[in-house]
């Protein structure tokens, strides 16, 4: 019986950690005049895959054969890689559903709970309208003006078009692909716009990903199918129990 309740302290030690360590590691920006925090960072591959190791569930696994698409050798290196290899560790969670980033959200929020206070942390995927006024709020497209129709001044991680010609360029802002969460700061956040479009509750994307231009960053798309160029950040509330 000792050793019973031995574990189980050991159990909700550990868990009560990871918790911690998950919440304080997004680094959440309070918004004013309102309720909730947004993280300045996307979610990681090395955050989601603590959720999936402890979940157990296959259904919340990323579909990695969608880097396949891309038809080049990056493409299926990186559907060998990149969810999984620790140098992606840093980098955003892509090719998960909107059913996936709320099953995040809601560990997370489980997790709070369960640390035995009066008040916990809700957590949530963002609304399309909270995004589109936290980047129009910021001024961060504003700020940045994107010089030159997208010539190459490295705000965003974006697809840019080279000098006045219509062809695209992938590499021309440091990143063919994906880059690592603190890629672009941006205001108080990193990567609003720009990296992966992020995944809202209302089922759009915002903000635009890699394979975008800068201007497609305020557009709301609906989401139609889990991408290497889609991911997600979320927001905490305090909520009593």
């Amino acid at each position: 019986m000792k050793k019973l309740i031995l574990l189980l302290i050991i159990g909700l030690m550990s868990c009560n950690s990871t918790y911690k360590k998950l919440h304080h590691s997004f680094h959440f920006i309070k918004q004013d005049k309102e309720q909730f925090e947004i993280s300045a960072y996307e979610v990681t591959n090395a955050q989601y895959r603590t959720f999936a190791k402890e979940t157990q569930i296959s259904d919340f696994l990323p579909d990695t054969t969608m880097w396949n698409d891309l038809n080049d050798g990056i493409g299926i290196i990186h559907g060998k890689n990149y969810y999984w290899h620790q140098a992606f560790d840093d980098y955003p969670v892509v090719n998960i559903t909107p059913f996936q980033a709320k099953a995040y959200c809601d560990w997370l929020t489980q997790k709070s709970k369960r640390q035995g206070n009066k008040s916990y942390v809700e957590y949530r995927l963002p609304t399309s309208d909270e995004l589109i006024s936290i980047i129009t709020s910021h001024n961060i497209i504003e700020k940045r003006d994107y010089i030159n129709l997208y010539s190459c001044d490295f705000t965003g991680n974006f697809k840019y078009k080279i000098g006045q010609t219509d062809t695209f360029d992938y590499n021309n802002d440091k990143y063919l692909l994906c880059g690592n969460i603190t890629a672009y700061k941006q205001g108080d956040y990193y990567n609003l716009i720009g990296n992966v479009a992020e995944i809202c509750s209302d089922g759009y994307v915002v903000g635009g990903g890699w394979n975008d231009i800068p201007s497609q960053s305020l557009q709301k798309r609906p989401f139609t199918n889990a991408s290497p160029d889609i991911g997600f950040r979320i927001v905490a509330e305090q909520k009593q129990q």
